[in-house]
C-alpha cells in the first residue's frame, strides 16, 4: 500500500515508517520538523518537509505520490504546554487535522489511522479502560485529539472515510506495529483501539530513574528532562 505518514520525521513516528517499510508498503513522510528529525527518517522513505496547514501541499503529495492511506501522527503532545497554550494545540491538532481531512476528500484517499491517546478519558473510574468508558478530558491535548476523533466520525458518515482511532500506552515498537496493523481493518469498517499489555507497567518516574542508574546523571533536567518529553508517548511499558 502507498501510506503517507503525516508526523513521520518524529520519535513515534520514525519507528512507523521503518516498519511500514519492512512490511513492504510504499511510504511518504510528511512533516514540517517543528520537533521531527530530518536524520530520523528511514533513506528508504520519501520525504517531503511541509506543514499541515498547506493545503496545496497536502493536494499535491496525496496526488503525485498516488496515497493509498494516510498515518496521522502529526501533533503537538505536551499536557503542560496544551494547558498554557490551548489556541496552539487546537489550531495545530484540530485544525490541521482538519485540513488534512479536506484533502483526503478532495483527493479521494479514504483510508486513515490516528493515533490519539488516552488522554481522551480524563481520569477514569476504573482499569484497564474499555473503548465504550466515557471520555472526558482534563487538559486541551486531551481534548483536541477527542475533537478530531469525532470530526472522523462525521467524515465517515458524510463522505465515507474509513478510520481506526488508537489509544493508550503500549511500548514504542508494539505502538508502532499497531499502527500499521490498523490498515488492515480500513477496507470495510472503522474503529477505536486502546492499546495495552498485560501484567505490571513502569511508571514513567520509574523509567527516568532507571536511565539516571544506568547514565549516571543526577540532573533533574538535561537528559532526564528530554526522556520525560519522550516517554510520555511509550509509557508504561511492559516488565520483560
Amino acid at each position: 500500500m502507498k501510506v503517507l505518514i503525516t508526523g513521520g520525521a518524529g520519535y513515534i513516528g520514525s519507528v512507523v515508517t521503518e516498519e511500514l517499510l519492512n512490511d513492504g508498503h510504499e511510504t511518504v513522510v510528511y512533516d514540517n520538523l517543528y520537533r521531527g528529525h530530518r536524520e530520523a527518517v528511514d533513506p528508504r522513505a520519501k520525504f517531503l518537509q511541509a506543514d499541515l496547514m498547506n493545503g496545496e501541499a497536502l493536494r499535491d503529495v496525496l496526488k503525485k505520490n498516488q496515497i493509498e492511506a494516510v498515518i496521522h501522527m502529526a501533533a503537538d503532545a505536551l499536557v503542560g504546554e496544551s494547558v498554557e497554550q490551548p489556541a496552539k494545540y487546537y489550531r495545530n491538532n484540530v485544525a490541521g487535522g482538519l485540513n488534512l481531512l479536506d484533502a483526503m476528500r478532495d483527493c479521494d484517499v479514504r483510508k486513515l489511522v490516528f493515533s490519539s491517546t488516552a488522554a481522551v478519558y480524563g481520569e477514569p473510574e476504573k482499569q484497564p479502560i474499555e473503548e465504550t468508558d466515557p471520555t472526558n478530558p482534563t487538559n486541551p491535548y486531551g481534548e483536541t485529539k477527542l475533537a478530531f476523533e469525532r470530526a472522523l466520525n462525521w467524515f465517515e458518515q458524510a463522505y465515507g472515510l474509513h478510520y481506526a482511532s488508537l489509544r493508550d500506552y503500549i511500548q514504542l515498537v508494539d505502538l508502532a506495529r499497531a499502527h500499521v496493523l490498523a490498515l488492515t481493518i480500513l477496507d470495510d469498517r472503522s474503529a477505536i483501539y486502546n492499546l495495552g499489555c498485560g501484567g505490571e507497567g513502569y511508571s514513567v518516574e520509574e523509567v527516568i530513574d532507571t536511565v539516571r542508574e544506568i547514565t549516571r546523571d543526577k540532573s533533574p533536567l538535561g537528559l532526564c528532562h528530554d526522556v520525560s518529553a519522550i516517554l510520555q508517548f511509550s509509557s508504561p511499558v511492559q516488565r520483560e
